[in-house]
């Protein structure tokens, strides 16, 4: 419906749209003199009605909406604002639209086909920040960084433990520096919501809270507790091994001992994991559905992932799933045999009880599709840490069940996979794979009967080098970082057939490298964050 809320809003400021029960999709438009509803009608592809919303405060935008229903039956628009305000929005009534017959037109069968055009500017650095500055990096206490788009703001945890944040504004250069614990930090990042809330974790001491434009140091929290107010539990037992931001806001953080603790930035409330949320081991990965307002986190530790849905008290009590890797006992696979496979082609027990295996499944990183309905997921064989693979599942049965549908374990040619991310409505995951001397970026398309799934570099072409990073954003800009033997280079791609948009050198070998869109309802370009193997980290405007 892209070229249908193009039509409705020639001026542009379309941040979020929702179909709603009577078929219109209602359309959140934010300009800069006004915000308001439109509700688009795609048969006659007009506007049927137009709500004025309240004048917002000017540093404030839309960021989305969802459809609901009242109590009366009457049709409402939950609509989100980037101040953390939430408003119900009664809709007018309106004549049911048949969506049956909504005509396909060129544009919109190119993006089904995934062929959307995608323009990049020529690079610019925007920001960078030596190791003699602070980004010092080594391979024993590796360098985080974190890079906020809507601050314009980079936070970096150096191999000293210092947390250290630098503006990109002319003439400001540290804004914030902390001496932090000695641990290592499993976490860095600003809060989607706003992008002005920084969180880190350090192993065994805790997660550190700090607000862009604070004067005040990171506050170190050891322990939570139900209510509004922290600092209840042991320190021991508050050990964060992985964490992650939801898009509304709210901070999941999972433990060493298996529990977890979600915090939400808007409200301040803290809710823990209840017995059934609970892991027997260390919670690895973590990831939300992209929902503003109907929460559903996904954990994984070693064999074990669930899916905990919903606010009960202060705890988060419902476990949806519990996916247990179903293994082999009969000895005649073979011992380089991963249990994925076994897995996607034998089924599995979600509800089966847990045990301890040396050989068992160790999760990297889950991510959820935009509209929630698949979950990948990134793991490996205890034994064989290298041996990585990408599972795709469909989640069904309002959340109570999991499907494998797709699976990708990479080739001697291309490598092992070591990253993904979901691009466009149309639910295509690409996947970043690297071998010793080069890379590959595939996508793997899950609707829509593509005869070819998009892969780069092509056949009789390679890589400019090692890839040592990658990602991609929803928009569908994909990114990947190579060592090119001494130096490093950058090549930008269309995720639509993966075409090559821009390439452009760097002045160091490349370790990681993130890629930001920009800020809903704004107008701007993708950055892109990149460290180095010898310390330093660039922000450069695509």
């Amino acid at each position: 419906m892209a070229e249908e809320q193009v039509l409705a809003c020639s001026d542009g400021g379309v941040v979020a749209a929702a179909m709603v029960a009577s078929g219109h999709l209602a359309l959140a438009v934010s300009t800069k003199t006004s915000s308001r509803i439109q509700l688009w009608d795609p048969v006659a592809r007009c506007v049927a009605a137009d709500v004025s919303l309240p004048q917002m405060p000017k540093a404030v935008r839309l960021t989305g909406v969802e459809a609901a229903t009242a109590d009366s039956g009457a049709a409402l628009l939950i609509v989100a604002r980037s101040d953390g305000e939430v408003t119900r929005v009664a809709l007018p009534a309106a004549p049911r639209v048949d969506v049956g017959l909504v005509s396909v037109s060129e544009l919109s069968a190119q993006l089904q086909g995934l062929s959307r055009p995608l323009h990049v500017d020529a690079p610019a650095l925007l920001l960078e920040i030596s190791a003699d500055e602070g980004a010092q990096h080594s391979a024993l206490v590796p360098l985080q960084s974190a890079w906020s788009a809507e601050a314009q703001q980079l936070a970096i945890v150096n191999t000293h433990s210092q947390l250290l944040v630098f503006s990109a504004e002319p003439g400001a250069r540290c804004v914030q520096r902390n001496q932090l614990a000695r641990a290592p930090c499993t976490f860095l990042g600003w809060s989607p919501a706003t992008g002005t809330t920084l969180a880190l974790a350090l192993r065994g001491n805790g997660v550190g809270i700090w607000t862009s434009g604070s004067a005040a140091d990171v506050k170190m929290w050891t322990g939570m507790s139900g209510g509004a107010g922290l600092i209840k539990a042991d320190v021991k037992t508050f050990d964060p091994t992985s964490a992650c931001w939801s898009r509304a806001g709210q901070l999941a953080i999972g433990m060493g001992d298996g529990s977890f603790a979600v915090w939400d930035s808007v409200s301040t409330l803290v809710s823990s994991s209840g017995r059934s949320g609970k892991h027997k081991g260390a919670i690895t990965a973590a990831g939300w559905i992209s929902s503003l307002f109907a929460p559903a986190l996904a954990l994984a530790s070693r064999d074990t992932i669930k899916i905990s849905t919903g606010f009960e008290s202060a705890e988060w009590g419902a476990t949806a799933i519990k996916l247990k890797l179903r293994r082999e006992s009969s000895g005649d696979v073979a011992p380089s045999a991963s249990p994925l496979r076994k897995l996607s082609s034998s089924g599995f027990n979600p509800m089966r009880k847990a045990r301890t295996d040396p050989e068992g499944l160790e999760f990297v990183s889950l991510t959820f599709s935009l509209s929630g309905k698949y979950l990948a997921v990134l793991a490996f064989v205890a034994s064989e840490p290298a041996a990585t693979q990408v599972v795709v599942y469909e989640v069904q049965d309002s959340r109570e069940s999991l499907v494998a549908v797709r699976e990708y374990t990479g080739s001697e040619e291309e490598g092992a996979p070591f990253g993904m991310g979901w691009v466009g409505e149309e639910e295509a995951l690409v996947v970043f794979a690297r071998s010793r001397g080069g890379g590959c970026v595939r996508s793997l398309v899950l609707k829509g009967g593509v005869d070819e799934e998009p892969c780069w570099p092509g056949p009789g072409h390679s890589a400019p080098g090692r890839m040592t990073g990658a990602a991609c954003s929803p928009a569908g800009l994909v990114a990947a970082a190579f060592d090119t033997g001494g130096g490093g280079a950058v090549v930008l791609l269309g995720h639509a057939r993966l075409d090559v948009l821009s390439t452009f050198a760097l002045s160091g070998v490349p370790r990681t490298l993130a890629l930001h869109q920009p800020p809903l309802g704004s107008e701007g370009n993708h950055t892109l964050c990149v460290s180095f193997d010898e310390g330093g980290v660039q922000v450069w405007r695509l």
